[in-house]
């Protein structure tokens, strides 16, 4: 989980340094530059896969944890393929369905902040890849001035998610993940302290 948690900000730092190091005044323009759109969409594409695997990775481990407690909840540790997140979740649902941990891992599907990092995978992992797209406009206004709109997004064939292209893309997307792995660790951690003063053997009696 950590590895593919540095990966994130790796790449986030590689993205950044591309566009602010390395982007031509064609591509500010609003023009094309190949050999960049190759770099950045291997940023993003090894982002959004890390990403969804610090997530996986999680659960992977919990689920580990739970059984090491609650053997027959989690029977599906012989078969390390079946242990998903939801299969993770709805373990926990079971065996602990008043932990804070178990909330949070049964909610994380239907978290805006997970929605997009789960989205964006599916998509760039198996089928497409995405692109920059520019939109811009000039308007005259009444007083003979101008006023100007641009527009720069990464467009995704898929799905209505809308990124601003810019710098800050991917940083945008790590703050949800560190906030979503903050809240999740904490839980846990939460979680395996109360599990151990619960479990903690009974003090033997002094003779």
């Amino acid at each position: 989980m950590r590895y593919r948690y540095r990966s994130c900000t790796e790449c986030n730092d590689e993205f950044k340094a591309l566009l602010n190091d390395e982007a031509s005044g064609r591509w500010k323009a609003g023009g094309s530059d190949e050999e960049l759109v190759y770099k950045l969409e291997r940023c993003i594409y090894q982002f959004f896969t890390s990403a969804l695997s610090v997530f996986d990775s999680f659960a992977f481990c919990l689920y580990f944890y739970g059984n090491a407690l609650e053997p027959k909840a989690f029977p599906e540790v012989g078969n390390p393929r079946a242990i998903k997140r939801s299969t993770t979740a709805k373990a926990f649902m079971a065996a602990f369905p008043q932990a804070a941990i178990t909330g949070l891992m049964a909610g994380l599907s239907k978290d805006s902040r997970f929605g997009t990092i789960d989205i964006v995978r599916n998509l760039v992992g198996h089928r497409i890849s995405g692109r920059r797209s520019v939109r811009a406009s000039t308007t005259m206004q009444a007083d003979g001035t101008y006023s100007h709109w641009r527009e720069e997004t990464w467009h995704l064939p898929g799905t209505e998610e809308k990124l601003t292209f810019d710098a800050e893309l991917l940083q945008r997307q790590l703050d949800n993940i560190t906030s979503l792995l903050a809240e999740l660790s904490s839980a846990a951690r939460e979680f395996a302290v109360a599990q151990k003063a619960v479990r903690k053997p009974a003090t033997e009696p002094q003779t």
